[in-house]
């Protein structure tokens, strides 16, 4: 059998190996010990099987383990030699116990010691066994289920862009700390998609299935084109910019309300502020939605001066851009960016604004620029970013 091919939860299904844990077999604690000397890339397989198996014995070392096994067998021992409640005397009633010698008596006293011995080694083999393919069953329905997750799910952390393709040939730039999921019926009964942050879309032509985007509440849909969304959660406003192509853009409860975007136009949707702060009012909800239909605007995409590119989509190539902004959404931008945490004195939060345009720059060298056109100082530890006035 080879042992090398086995993970931690494999080798608890091994009885040699649980009594290599217990210490209660000589001949299967010599063959472990020499396992591992010949195959000491396993040690750390073996430690976490013995971690597994401390656990599911109450943290019990196996020396605690053995001492309270013999002190639950001596006990349910003596159980069986008791008196009348005496597990015993489920063999014997009073009548017949007078029909039976001394010597009878105790060759049946000897073999319910055995019994009792066999059914308490047995009982609790059986419950540690039944324990460990419990643990076994749901780590790999766990698994299983993650890995079924993974296939339509796309994350891009904090600090990262991530760009992919699709089933259906479409491609895709994620920008930090968002998350894209489709649907497992995705190119095939539909193309729908859910996304939480900001993604660059190149979708792939498909008159047939159209492209649909939801993002918070905000919905996209497209049969071809180049655009942008973002729709992160913690924004106050979602936003789609269309470089080419066209898309139809609804908001939730309103799909009456279309707006269909030219290129070189984005649509700009203001959050409820309960909603953009993250907060759930179910009765509220739809009267918030329908104050901010009033708050849709249609405007066209600013270009950088430099070289005419799209401001918006910047981020695309490697450009982190500031235009007129606050410090507190200068620092979410920094947080996404760099995949550190920020925290602004409040005194400057929203009283300082910045404008800059950084590519491949370290997060120091931002900040010292930063510092050039308003003072303030900061500080860098363990991920964590603090600015002060």
């Amino acid at each position: 059998m080879n042992y090398r091919e086995y993970d931690a939860e494999d080798l608890l299904l091994e009885t040699s190996f649980l009594n290599y844990c217990l210490g209660s077999k000589d001949t299967d604690v010599l063959f472990w010990e020499n396992w591992l000397l010949e195959n000491p890339d396993k040690a750390n397989v073996v430690k976490q099987a013995q971690e597994l198996f401390l656990l599911l014995n109450g943290n019990h070392t196996a020396a605690q383990f053995r001492e309270h096994q013999s002190r639950f067998r001596e006990t349910f021992s003596q159980h069986l030699e008791e008196g009348p409640a005496g597990a015993g005397h489920l063999f014997y009633t009073r009548e017949q116990e007078g029909e039976h010698t001394n010597t009878e008596q105790g060759k049946y006293r000897s073999r319910s010691r055995k019994i009792g011995r066999y059914v308490v080694g047995i009982a609790a083999s059986l419950l540690l066994l039944v324990a460990i393919r419990q643990l076994v069953v749901h780590r790999y329905a766990a698994d299983k289920a993650a890995l079924e997750q993974d296939k339509y799910t796309y994350v891009s952390m904090p600090g990262e862009r991530k760009s992919f393709q699709l089933p259906d040939g479409s491609t895709v730039l994620l920008n930090g700390g968002s998350v894209l999921r489709i649907t497992p019926a995705f190119n095939e009964e539909n193309r729908q998609v859910h996304l939480e942050g900001e993604a660059y879309f190149d979708v792939a032509q498909d008159a047939g299935k159209p492209f649909v985007i939801q993002a918070g509440d905000m919905c996209v849909k497209v049969l071809g084109t180049t655009f942008n969304v973002k729709a992160y959660p913690q924004d106050k406003t979602l936003e789609t910019v269309l470089i080419r192509g066209a898309v139809e853009v609804t908001v939730k409860d309103m799909p009456r309300q279309q707006v269909i975007l030219k290129p070189q136009q984005k649509i700009i949707i203001e959050k409820p502020a309960k909603q953009a702060a993250g907060i759930q009012d179910s009765v509220s909800h739809t009267h918030h939605q329908r104050e901010a239909i009033g708050k849709i605007a249609v405007k066209n995409v600013q270009l950088l001066a430099d070289d005419s590119t799209v401001m918006e989509t910047s981020w695309t190539l490697n450009r982190l851009v500031f235009d007129n902004e606050t410090l507190a959404v200068v620092a979410t931008k920094i947080e996404r960016w760099y995949g550190v945490k920020v925290q602004i004195d409040p005194a400057i939060a929203d009283t300082y604004t910045f404008t800059g345009i950084f590519e491949n720059e370290s997060i120091q060298q931002m900040l010292k620029a930063l510092q050039l056109s308003l003072p303030f100082h900061y500080k860098l530890e363990d991920k964590t970013l603090f600015i002060t006035k």
